[in-house]
């Protein structure tokens, strides 16, 4: 037997571990199944070449498992997938365009250092704390200053609209 084979008895039952995770996996994240069975099997074989072999292989490995469905729903939870977050995609919407051009005026009446808060805070994710102590501000002061900034912004964008605010 191999040494990266280490805690199975056979091959077979590597394949019957293997099995296993995969239907863990396809139940609980689909299109990841294969990678985070992959996974699971790469920390198994680290812990046995540290602390030797489990007493039951399956259960372990499943218990590893439970563990990586775990961070991966935390880290899914933490960065969304790339087409939820990409706020340019353009709209099919009739309205999204009249939308997106008030918006942009409305941008365009502050002032050039409130525009470059306002997008190195929500695009460059840069920190209250980084940027408020940049401006000579707290952490607190600098998101009062960023709340008021997109209350003004409402108020544009409801005066742009005719709308009374």
């Amino acid at each position: 037997m191999t040494e990266s084979m280490a805690p199975f008895e056979s091959n077979e039952h590597y394949l019957r571990v293997r099995r296993k995770l995969r239907m863990f996996f396809s139940r609980r994240v689909p299109p990841l199944a294969e990678e985070l069975a992959d996974e699971v099997m790469v920390r198994l074989v680290a812990y046995t070449k540290k602390h030797g072999p489990p007493e039951d292989v399956d259960k372990f490995a499943l218990g590893i498992a439970r563990n990586v469905c775990r961070e991966d729903r935390r880290e899914s939870a933490r960065f969304p997938p790339a087409e939820l977050t990409d706020i340019c995609r353009p709209t099919p919407s009739p309205g999204a365009d009249l939308n997106r051009m008030i918006s942009s005026i409305a941008v365009k009446r502050l002032e050039p250092a409130e525009r470059e808060a306002l997008e190195r805070y929500y695009t460059d994710g840069e920190t209250a704390a980084t940027l408020g102590k940049q401006l000579g501000l707290t952490d607190a002061g600098f998101r009062t200053y960023i709340f008021r900034m997109r209350r003004r912004l409402l108020r544009y964008i409801a005066e742009a609209k005719g709308e009374s605010g």
